[in-house]
């Protein structure tokens, strides 16, 4: 092997992450190496019991083994060799607790880069050379000791063994300074008063304060107010009884700006066992504490207008049912749906869409109180609660929304209008106090409004019930066709652009009328959704997309299934069991498998997504972010959520040839999707001009029309045989 270089052992079952961490090794000059890779932890351990390392690269998340218990494993067996810990934005504080039981370094994936990767490995190796060291010097103490003792216990001699003593003790004292120096942790300490005595450079690097500064004051003069004097109570009768306090400040640097830290704080005791000191031990949190209340928020609201969605709504008005019943008060739901929208978003674009309902919120916001909860409940449907307000007062806040809407709201197509509403209105305790029926009836009440001629308010009444009941024949027919297999999935090919082949499908759902007619998917979804139907129907489509693979061998013709998830797949505590059951029972190769989610779904529970993603792609499946491009946050989000595919929207693509603006937005996204190293799908493809433009601009992959219609399963191996 040539001098200097290093030998590292990568354990890491990942595909995706051992090519990231191959490229950027050769990517830094920095270190020259050889790299071995095992993809589980056994393969790992014969590699260790075969071959010494000079450092090793460990993924804590191994099929066998996670978390802590796989960094246990290696360490029973005793290696001297460096450990840098591999972790997920997730997992973060497994990195911590890994350090903390011995390792030398770790990194966070999503944050990693070539530089970065470099300076770990060297920095880890220093470190466990440095620390053999220290161990092998203990021992060299410890026996230079024995021998003295019994020297000197023989010749009188002790003066010699403490000079050489306290040589060794000043030795040792001035490497943990310079550890304490080079620490990424903020380090204080302070006298039995809590005068601050010592800080090291991190914390002039982190608050903006020199030493000289703050030698001699309280750690105080870092409040912020932010933090309850309480806390600071707690915190200073633990330590002062010699326990360990751990906890969060909110803090302020120098310059006045806030920010977190996450400090262990604990006394330090003289021989005779009397507190002289406090050690206070800091870390910055503040971007992992921006980022939880950023995923807090999306889960609570509509990211395009700010308002609550329908998840946070509908607890909102369940708390207001319940104090309106205690109060023995009056309330109010409005239901709004703005009249002939989808009609404006196809003619006008989703961008001109979006506008609209951002000025719809904002009218909203203007004209109701601070107590009434108002929401966005998805697509152009919004929704009030006026508390402690009658029928009257509803009635006539809802025609105001409607002049509001008509005076401020207006489109251009060709003819210069206004944008109307229709709104529903339901009561409660009058018309009932279960949430959800509620808003069935205000739902209901709402579409009375667009029959009686849209632009006007319905209050709902027990005669509107047949529209009830008809939903209610609609839930009936979708149990009869879950009971009794009346679903089926239709194929659309999808092509590779490049080589002009198919090389997959998207599964596309009907359903069959008593007449054997198809019922597509928006006349019984939503209803579905409403009744809490959507779990089955998710776990049926998954369900038959796995035995379609199988039954068409999709593996060994080299193709691929794309299903489409609703935005409640994640919340299905079934489905994820149930898909690795199907995989056991089929045998079929996960990756013959892409599931296809929605950016909304996605950032209206980014926690839940990013578990669910990752969960099912720790089983070997493919991931594709649907209807990409529409969204005002879909290139922010991307590095959250660890997709293969983006499928740009059909409304960049019906009219590429034709339209400049969608031709530069294509190209963008296409650049965004390279630099990310994900593949791109454009779908509504409709002609040979725009599969020729979707290539000059580095689009993967195309589905519409020109390349195939949706068709029955007996009909697809047409498509696969012969190239488009």
């Amino acid at each position: 092997m040539p001098d200097n270089q290093i030998k590292i052992l990568l354990i890491e079952d990942n595909p995706g992450d051992v090519r990231l961490i191959q490229e950027m090794l050769k990517e830094s000059g920095a270190v020259r190496h050889e790299l071995s890779h095992a993809d589980c932890l056994s393969s790992g351990m014969q590699y260790l019991a075969k071959s010494e390392y000079d450092v090793l690269l460990l993924d804590l998340g191994l099929p066998e083994s996670q978390g802590l218990s796989t960094l246990n494993k290696i360490l029973s067996l005793s290696l001297k060799l460096p450990i840098v810990v591999l972790t997920g934005h997730t997992d973060e504080m497994s990195g911590v607790m890994a350090v903390q039981n011995g390792i030398q370094d770790y990194l966070v994936k999503g944050r990693l880069d070539s530089n970065l990767l470099a300076h770990s490995i060297r920095y880890a190796i220093e470190r466990k050379k440095l620390e053999n060291e220290l161990v092998r010097s203990n021992e060299f103490l410890e026996q230079r000791v024995s021998e003295r003792t019994f020297t000197l216990e023989r010749t009188n001699k002790r003066l010699q063994l403490n000079i050489e003593e306290l040589r060794q003790t000043r030795e040792r004292i001035e490497l943990l300074f310079h550890a304490i120096e080079q620490s990424t942790s903020v380090v204080i300490i302070t006298d039995d008063k809590g005068a601050i005595e010592y800080v090291n450079p991190k914390f002039t690097q982190l608050t903006g304060y020199m030493p000289e500064e703050v030698i001699g004051k309280n750690p105080r003069i870092l409040k912020s107010g932010k933090t309850p004097p309480e806390e600071y109570k707690r915190l200073w009768a633990v330590i002062t009884s010699g326990g360990e306090w751990k906890g969060e400040f909110r803090n302020r640097k120098k310059n006045g700006e806030c920010y977190w830290e996450h400090a262990a704080i604990s006394s330090i005791r003289d021989s005779e066992g009397l507190i002289t000191h406090f050690l206070a031990i800091k870390e910055d949190i503040t971007e992992r504490k921006r980022f939880e209340a950023h995923l807090e928020y999306l889960a609570n609201n509509d990211p395009l207008t700010n308002l609550f969605n329908r998840r946070r709504f509908r607890e909102e008005l369940e708390d207001w049912i319940a104090q309106m019943e205690r109060h023995e008060s009056d309330g109010a739901l409005l239901f709004i749906d703005l009249d002939n929208f989808k009609y404006i978003n196809d003619t006008l674009g989703h961008q001109k869409g979006d506008e609209i309902l951002i000025n719809f919120a904002y009218l909203l916001r203007a004209r109701v109180r601070e107590t009434d909860i108002i929401a966005r409940l998805g697509g152009d449907e919004f929704a009030i609660i006026l508390p402690y307000t009658d029928a009257e007062r509803a009635q006539s806040i809802a025609m105001q929304i409607l002049e509001l809407a008509r005076e401020n709201i207006h489109v251009n197509n060709g003819r210069f209008h206004s944008v109307t509403a229709s709104i529903g209105i339901a009561l409660f305790p009058e018309h009932g106090n279960d949430a959800e029926k509620l808003l069935s009836y205000a739902d209901l009440a709402m579409y009375r409004a667009k029959e009686k001629g849209r632009n006007c308010v319905s209050i709902y009444s027990p005669d509107q019930k047949k529209h009830y009941e008809l939903r209610l024949d609609w839930e009936a027919r979708i149990h009869d066709a879950l009971k009794n297999n009346k679903f089926v999935l239709h194929l659309q090919p999808i092509s590779n652009i490049r080589h002009n082949k198919i090389i997959g499908y998207e599964a596309l759902l009907r359903m069959i009328d008593e007449n054997d007619g198809l019922i597509p998917p928006p006349d019984f979804l939503r209803v579905a959704e409403r009744f809490g139907l959507i779990h089955e129907i998710d776990r049926w489509v998954v369900c038959r997309a796995i035995h379609l693979i199988a039954e068409q061998r999709f593996t060994e013709r080299g193709l691929f299934l794309d299903v489409n998830l609703s935005g409640r797949a994640f919340h299905d505590p079934e489905l994820l069991p149930l898909i690795k059951q199907e995989f056991a029972a089929t045998n079929i190769n996960p990756e013959t498998l892409v599931f296809e989610i929605t950016e909304t779904a996605t950032i209206e529970s980014m926690a839940d997504a990013q578990h669910f993603i990752a969960t099912l792609k720790s089983m070997g499946c493919r991931f594709g972010l649907d209807d990409f491009g529409i969204g005002f946050s879909s290139f922010s989000y991307l590095k959250h959520l660890p997709v293969d595919y983006l499928k740009i929207d059909g409304s960049f693509i019906s009219e590429l040839k034709h339209n400049q603006t969608d031709q530069h937005l294509v190209k963008a996204m296409v650049e965004v999707a390279r630099g990310l190293g994900k593949l791109t799908i454009a779908e509504f493809v409709g002609c040979e001009e725009t599969v020729r433009l979707l290539s000059k601009y580095g689009v993967d992959y195309a589905q519409g029309h020109y390349i195939g219609h949706p068709s029955a399963v007996s009909e697809i191996s047409a498509y696969s045989e012969n190239p488009t």
